[in-house]
């Protein structure tokens, strides 16, 4: 395709590595800003102001305009290198489903250079790391009953982490945002291009400060002009939060799922299931101005039991047609597909296959597309890439939880 002059090629969207976030979005991990919460910035503890006055962000700008991939992109690239879907994607409304976008037709095209100032449209905030959960894909950051898990058993520090960072959970397993952090994501100036504020966690319903910023914006007449989107794991369900947040034009509800049955129990250790299971279809019945979405984190766990998870959402299609999901695979920890030993990989190819026959509703299309090209990528494979990191971490944490991969998959955790 061609410019009106059919003179200039266009530019696809895997070919120009270029992303509007830095100037157009604000993430919030505790008291750590960046552009997106694929970016963990430890390091960094600034306030909103200094981050964006910071030459941390001013080089970051530097490098995509220079048609660079920054190193704190890097996750982004290696999704789109095995052609999954990407944070970056998401900020070009691409979901490797359709035509490729263009660079030229995006609404940053030629708007932004070194200069611009970051305007936020959307911040995402991570208040604390307050959570009744350990994901096995989680970390000490998200989670502070990981927080406590590893200062009991002495495990590692996360790999992106170093002594004086501000998540340091060796002093303080329950991390919160200060106050000098919160009052500057209050300020006029951050806020009047805002149309979404994003609550992650922890839990998001366990966390008193995101009840006090609700109350902030509704006290400043913001509910009109401000969408919420919200992520939940769904083991609570209090009405004090929900009543907040059914004052805003728009709510996405955005509920966290992964498996179902002793699949959900196995990777979100902490969680009920039939507590779980009820919430979802409790917030999959709230009306306007709800819209309920699930949150799928594609792991080895996650496929190997897909095909029951693609028959609990075809459920909640059934019972509310609107409801939409996100996705995303697992890259770390050794619990990406590409990780899984040879001897599950039968089973991980029969249970793709299942559960794309299974998703026939529009709703699932993304996730279905997903599964559709991870099945595509593990067939092609010719080895695992790191069988043994899967091994370790899989062994490793049924050691300490009591718990069994054998008996929750009814497979062999070692080949025989």
């Amino acid at each position: 395709m061609e410019d009106t002059n059919s003179t200039k090629k266009l530019t696809k969207f895997r070919e120009k590595f270029m992303c509007p976030a830095p100037w157009s979005h604000i993430y919030y991990q505790i008291n750590s800003p960046s552009p997106c919460h694929l970016i963990r910035n430890a390091h960094l503890n600034m306030t909103p102001s200094e981050y964006l006055k910071s030459d941390w962000l001013k080089n970051l700008k530097q490098e995509l305009l220079d048609g660079k991939v920054p190193s704190a992109c890097s996750n982004c690239k290696r999704k789109e290198d095995l052609g999954l879907k990407s944070t970056r994607g998401a900020f070009w409304n691409y979901y490797n489903m359709g035509p490729e976008p263009y660079y030229e037709n995006q609404w940053f095209y030629n708007r932004l250079d070194i200069d611009t100032p970051t305007r936020p449209k959307r911040i995402e905030l991570r208040f604390s790391n307050l959570c009744n959960m350990k994901c096995r894909m989680c970390d000490e950051t998200s989670s502070s009953e990981w927080a406590k898990e590893k200062l009991k058993h002495n495990l590692p520090a996360h790999e992106h982490l170093n002594p004086g960072d501000s998540f340091n959970t060796r002093e303080h397993t329950l991390l919160k945002i200060t106050e000098d952090k919160i009052a500057g994501l209050k300020d006029p100036e951050l806020l009047q291009n805002l149309n979404k504020v994003c609550f992650t966690g922890g839990e998001p319903f366990l966390i008193k400060e995101y009840y006090d910023y609700l109350d902030f914006l509704l006290e400043n007449n913001m509910q009109s002009k401000v969408r919420i989107e919200t992520f939940t794991n769904c083991s609570v369900y209090n009405p004090l939060f929900v009543e907040r947040l059914s004052k805003f034009k728009s709510v996405e509800l955005v509920m966290s799922i992964d498996g179902v049955g002793p699949t959900a129990e196995y990777i979100r250790h902490g969680v009920s299931w039939d507590t779980v299971s009820a919430n979802v279809r409790k917030f999959n019945a709230l009306g306007e101005p709800f819209k309920p979405q699930i949150t799928v984190a594609i792991s080895v766990y996650t496929l190997l039991d897909v095909a029951n998870l693609a028959k609990f959402l075809m459920e909640l299609s059934d019972q509310n047609e609107n409801i939409s999901i996100k996705c995303y695979s697992v890259l770390a920890h050794g619990m990406n597909f590409r990780d899984a030993p040879l001897h599950l990989r039968d089973r991980l190819l029969t249970q793709l296959d299942q559960a794309i026959d299974i998703l026939t509703a529009n709703s699932w299309k993304v996730f279905k597309n997903e599964l559709e090209n991870i099945r595509t990528s593990l067939a092609g494979l010719p080895k695992p890439y790191q069988p043994e990191e899967f091994f370790r971490v899989t062994q490793e944490l049924d050691t300490i939880r009591g718990e069994s991969f054998e008996k929750t998959f009814g497979l062999p955790l070692l080949e025989s």
